[in-house]
């Protein structure tokens, strides 16, 4: 759950006349990273921008280089679990860079509207914060259980 609540198509869904019944977290929403590029779902490359595969090294490696990119004092954290106020923060953060305030173009099926070419840079150093100040407030709740005890 800490974790998972970082990334903001987690904590919102679209609801647009295209997506009446919402957009189930950005799986409907049908995007390309480039023209050469498949279809995926908006939800799919949110979660895999960072990473993009389950190598145990590559993420290793990822969270090493967000450690040192993002260290604990240069983000603002709270030293008490706020989940409510974690999950409010991404549903801001989908709400205005994942969607664009709702100016993001959809397709829908095996049809992805292309990303504008800003988007990755945008929101790749947000993804990487979140990612990171997610691995240290997961520390914190794991070293608060073992205190615990």
């Amino acid at each position: 759950m800490t974790g998972d609540v970082h990334m903001p198509l987690h904590t919102a869904a679209l609801i647009s006349p295209q997506f009446p019944e919402g957009d189930r977290g950005g799986n409907l929403f049908k995007i390309k990273v480039s023209m050469s590029n498949p279809t995926l779902n908006l939800h799919s490359f949110w979660d895999g921008m960072l990473l993009g595969s389950d190598d145990f090294r590559a993420a290793d490696q990822l969270a090493i280089q967000l450690e040192q990119s993002h260290p604990r004092r240069e983000l603002p954290l709270r030293r008490k679990a706020d989940i409510t106020a974690w999950s409010r923060e991404s549903f801001d953060l989908a709400q205005t860079l994942a969607y664009r305030n709702g100016t993001l173009a959809a397709g829908t099926g095996n049809d992805g509207v292309v990303l504008p070419a800003d988007y990755i840079p945008t929101v790749k150093p947000v993804a990487e914060r979140q990612v990171a100040a997610s691995g240290h407030r997961l520390a914190d709740e794991l070293l608060a259980d073992v205190k615990k005890r």
